[in-house]
């Protein structure tokens, strides 16, 4: 392009966003008395100036909307690394996950190992999972079908900390209430609802506090 192609390419944008922006008198200069090198470092300059600039000048809502880190992740497709710990203290964890990966189990054998309405999973592969301290003490549940679970939990204190295959496992469902980062998180999918308890559904409507 030569440079009087270059000088009107920056006198039209000077005029159309207006003179009154206190960089542009300078940049039209710029595009006057520069060489040719400079006046294509300058167009560049001055379209950005102007892009950030114009971002400027939107309309607030008044709120500022800050995604949450799961949805973050999930829109990036990739994992997070979270760090746990029994009870206690004596078995601590680390991983890789997947935010996508929480489930929410109602069958009536989570009921009873949890002690509670349902249990809340997420999933580590093999290579992404190790255990930094301590020594789980293992179960192994055999469930209506015949299939075998290693179920892991401290010793001293009786926290569950994952569950995997019996043999070689691939991958380990570690549980969400002993992830220090599991805030973050939010169920994706739940399974065995035939065995889900009637409540569970309504417990938005019970009276509740924020403390005790």
């Amino acid at each position: 392009m030569r440079a009087e192609a270059w000088r009107d390419a920056g006198s039209s944008l000077v005029g159309r966003f207006g003179a009154a922006r206190a960089p542009l008198p300078g940049m039209r200069a710029f595009f006057r008395n520069g060489g040719e090198l400079f006046r294509i470092v300058g167009l560049y300059i001055l379209i950005n100036f102007i892009k950030i600039d114009t971002q400027h000048d939107r309309p607030s809502s008044g709120r500022v909307s800050k995604p949450d880190a799961a949805v973050s992740l999930r829109r990036m497709g990739r994992h997070m690394k979270i760090d746990g710990r029994c009870h206690c203290g004596q078995i601590t964890f680390e991983a890789d996950v997947d935010p996508q990966a929480v489930t929410i189990c109602h069958c009536t054998d989570c009921q009873m190992l949890t002690g509670s309405a349902f249990r809340a999973n997420i999933i580590a592969s093999r290579e992404h999972f190790k255990i930094r301290t301590g020594t789980p003490k293992a179960y192994v549940k055999t469930a209506d079908s015949g299939n075998r679970r290693r179920h892991a939990f401290c010793m001293n204190c009786g926290t569950p900390i994952y569950s995997c295959a019996v043999g070689d496992p691939e991958h380990y469902s570690l549980r969400v209430g002993t992830i220090k980062q599991r805030a973050v998180f939010s169920p994706y999918r739940q399974i065995w609802r035939r065995s889900a308890l009637d409540w569970v559904d309504k417990i938005d409507a019970v009276p509740a506090s924020q403390e005790g």
